[in-house]
């Protein structure tokens, strides 16, 4: 039977050729849909990176300002700051470890032709950093000029040296900075220009925070002008600046070019742009791009962007064509079920249906974790309770920009309680004029709930003439990682002293094993001089092995109590030559005082040997008598004595300790010039003898952590 002009088996086959055609047709519009929106996805990436590289950079320009910002904070509560304390403020803020990509930081000193002169001599006079001064300073360049704009102060001198002393009159972008600035009291950025001190891509920038004797606030032209010192200029070699950037992983798949378009203030026009930095490859027709201008302190950035890659992983890249090939796949063992089971066709067509499964894209969202730098700054009007938090105070507790009310009550609701009694009575101290500066570490509760360690410091920098504060600024450090780092320090102490008392331990077990095998030694042996050899040197062992043993009992390994130790050593070099009812009387007068291993050994060897010899040779044929010891610092406090005496027979006329064939006097001789002192001998035949070591005490270095002391880390 036939079914129009097809016969009927060839309608077996139609649904399924038609299935097949349309799902071809389908796979190749998925593919393209599919390769559309990874292009779309890519695109959105790419101009994502681009603005987080572009917020990266503005929220570095912003912490370049507020370290200006804080120095120039020290020239409002100090005009007359010197080059040490600049210096020594800069290092503080550890520039060199957390922005190394500065080039210089400096202040620019603002002065008047007739200043000039007493200017260059006071410079060349300048030994507060350098003992050798400045000898040849001289404004730069040369010539006589109504005023003067003088880099100052320097950090870091060491390839700037170019730098000192130039006036920026000499460098016209430099000036009209400058020149701006000191009209509007605001920060700038400067032109790019040519950095002096760089032979090879020099281009660079300034940004400037002008310093004024009067209190921010003041707006007329005259104060501003009579009160002008000058400014605090944050130099940047934008290659450095780029650098730092791609260091961070901030520029992957990214090409740049950043152009300098120009002041945004004043009249005119823009003028022609300068590139500052590019690092793009010659343009491809069609290829994506991406602009973005952004404001700079005075002067308008344009950053052109083109992508470096696809901003796609392989598995995006290729999932267009695996779409193509699967969707014909499926197309065609749809058609062949279809040719196969046409009474089903409905259901097969149904389940095809079913079998393309929407396509999902699964993007990976990166995040730029822009931490910004230096310290947080805040500004307190005491009377009326309002504060200034800087944009780095509101991060450290996590909050955005615009979360928190700039009050007093703010920063009080967020100390932890514990801490709150002590830190408000160091503030009010401080309000009261108590104390100088105002300084706390506390805790302070972040916006998800965790505790934040910081170092909080402040002064008051206006009162009324009641003397009551009006106003009060200072930072805020997080100190939290250094806290933690305490705790794991104090945890590797903990267990080094354990390391060292177990030392001392053992060496003290092991002298008086030694000890004990001359005791038997000298059992063995029938020669009487030997058997006086062995009996010394253990005794001097057994001073050796009593400094072990008092470092082990007491604990300390750094320094001994060397009137302690001695009372000791005393007490065996005596129980070793005399016994109960001896008609020898000991007689000790020692003072307490701490002294480190390298003096206590020697002491107490010299104390065995003179007591030792004192009780061998001073009383002869049972004579009786007394032995002394005594330990005790000079008149004059510049060190301390000890000193050995009897009232023995004395030692022959002419004697001297140099002459001396005993070993025991000559190892005296030599163990009183290892602790740096001086051996006296008093005596005569029938006055006894004295032996007296003059010396100075050396202070122990304690078993601390270079940073301090270390503080437990709490949560």
């Amino acid at each position: 039977m036939r079914r129009g002009l097809l016969p009927e088996s060839a309608y077996a086959w139609l649904p399924g050729v038609l299935i097949a055609v349309l799902g071809l047709a389908a796979s190749g519009w998925l593919a393209r849909q599919q390769a559309a929106s990874a292009e779309q996805v890519a695109q959105a990436r790419f101009a994502r990176a681009a603005n987080a590289l572009s917020d990266a950079l503005i929220r570095r320009l912003d912490a370049y300002t507020e370290i200006a910002f804080g120095l120039r904070g020290l020239f409002i509560l100090d005009p007359a700051l010197g080059r040490a304390e600049f210096d020594q403020a800069v290092q503080n803020l550890q520039v060199e470890e957390r922005l190394p990509e500065v080039s210089n930081i400096a202040f620019t000193r603002y002065l008047r032709r007739e200043d000039k002169a007493a200017f260059e001599r006071a410079v060349q006079a300048d030994t507060s950093l350098d003992p050798r001064g400045y000898p040849g300073f001289a404004i730069r360049p040369p010539g006589d000029r109504p005023e003067y704009f003088v880099a100052h102060y320097l950090w870091p001198m060491a390839g700037n040296e170019g730098v000192h002393g130039l006036d920026i009159s000499a460098q016209p972008a430099n000036l009209a900075s400058m020149r701006h600035s000191m009209r509007t009291g605001e920060p700038v950025a400067s032109a790019p220009f040519d950095l002096v001190q760089y032979t090879v891509a020099p281009t660079g920038f300034v940004i400037r925070v002008p310093v004024f004797r009067a209190a921010p606030g003041e707006r007329r032209a005259e104060v501003r002008d009579a009160n002008f010192l000058g400014s605090v200029a944050v130099t940047l070699r934008v290659l450095n600046l780029i650098q730092r950037l791609e260091t961070e992983g901030l520029m992957q798949g990214l090409r740049v070019t950043l152009s300098d378009r120009g002041p945004s203030f004043g009249q005119g026009g823009a003028g022609a742009a300068r590139v500052l930095f590019t690092n793009a490859l010659p343009e491809v027709a069609g290829a994506p791009r991406f602009s973005r201008v952004i404001q700079v302190y005075g002067r308008s950035w344009q950053l052109d962007f083109v992508p470096d890659n696809a901003f796609l992983s392989a598995a995006e890249q290729a999932t267009p064509r695996w779409v193509g090939i699967a969707g014909v796949v499926i197309a065609l063992l749809l058609a062949a079920l279809v040719t196969l089971l046409v009474r089903e066709r409905q259901a097969a067509m149904a389940r095809a249906a079913a079998s393309h499964l929407a396509l999902e894209d699964s993007e990976g969202r990166w995040k730029f974790a822009i931490e910004g730098s230096g310290d947080a700054l805040w500004d307190w009007g005491v009377a009326d309770g309002t504060m200034y938090y800087s944009t780095r105070w509101k991060e450290l507790l996590g909050h955005a920009d615009d979360e928190l009310v700039a009050h007093y009550d703010v920063w009080v609701r967020r100390v932890h309680p514990q801490d709150l009694p002590a830190v408000l009575q160091r503030l009010q101290d401080h309000l009261a004029g108590a104390s100088e500066v105002y300084e706390a570490e506390y805790r302070m509760a972040r916006k998800d709930g965790s505790w934040l360690w910081v170092l909080d410091r402040g002064k008051v920098i206006r009162r009324d003439a009641a003397g009551a504060p009006q106003r009060m600024i200072g930072t805020l450090s997080d100190i939290t990682g250094r806290r933690k780092t305490a705790q794991v320090l104090q945890d590797s102490l903990r267990d080094k002293e354990a390391l060292l008392k177990e030392v001392h331990h053992r060496v003290k077990n092991n002298l008086q094993v030694i000890t004990s095998l001359l005791r038997l030694e000298g059992r063995r042996t029938e020669r009487p001089e030997t058997r006086t050899v062995l009996s010394e040197m253990q005794g001097r062992i057994g001073s050796m092995a009593l400094l072990h043993e008092s470092l082990y009992r007491s604990g300390t390994f750094a320094s001994v109590d060397l009137a302690d130790y001695l009372a000791k050593v005393v007490q065996q070099a005596y129980g070793a030559l005399m016994g109960p009812g001896a008609p020898v009387q000991l007689h000790q007068q020692l003072a307490p005082v701490q002294v480190g291993m390298d003096q206590a050994l020697p002491c107490g060897l010299m104390v065995n040997e003179l007591i030792s010899n004192a009780l061998k040779h001073g009383f002869p044929d049972g004579r009786g008598g007394q032995v002394s010891i005594a330990l005790q610092p000079l008149e004059d406090g510049a060190g301390w004595r000890l000193e050995v005496a009897d009232n023995g027979v004395g030692l022959p006329a002419g004697f001297t300790v140099e002459d001396s064939v005993s070993m025991g006097l000559q190892l005296v001789s030599q163990l009183c010039q290892q602790i740096g002192g001086t051996l006296a001998l008093f005596s005569g035949p029938g006055q006894g003898a004295v032996f007296a070591v003059s010396f100075q005490v050396e202070q122990p270095a304690p078993l601390v952590m270079p940073d301090g002391p270390l503080h437990p880390t709490e949560p």
